[in-house]
């Protein structure tokens, strides 16, 4: 990332979560946060959760992680047009 990531990283956050419950949102975000997330979100309304890594080797062991839980797991990267999907192990 570049920019102001700082300022993208603040400013994340979904109040539906506090509404919407979907399952296993807690149990997502804190693999994530074990793996070193430097944010993690629910998107929109649900179903998914996603988790913003500065470091791609820890990227790449929370996907790891998560694919053992979660088969519908992917590692995705920044485009200039959204995000592209890297990895779907």
């Amino acid at each position: 990332m570049t920019g102001d990531k700082e300022k993208v990283l603040d400013n994340v956050g979904n109040v539906f979560e506090q509404f919407i419950e979907v399952p296993d949102r807690v149990v997502i975000k804190s693999i994530m946060q074990q793996h070193g997330c430097d944010c993690a979100c629910m998107s929109g309304s649900g179903p998914s959760v996603f988790g913003i890594f500065s470091d791609d080797k820890k990227a790449e062991a929370c996907l790891l992680a998560l694919k053992q839980e979660f088969p519908a797991s992917f590692l995705c990267d920044f485009t200039s047009r959204g995000t592209e999907v890297l990895s779907c192990v």
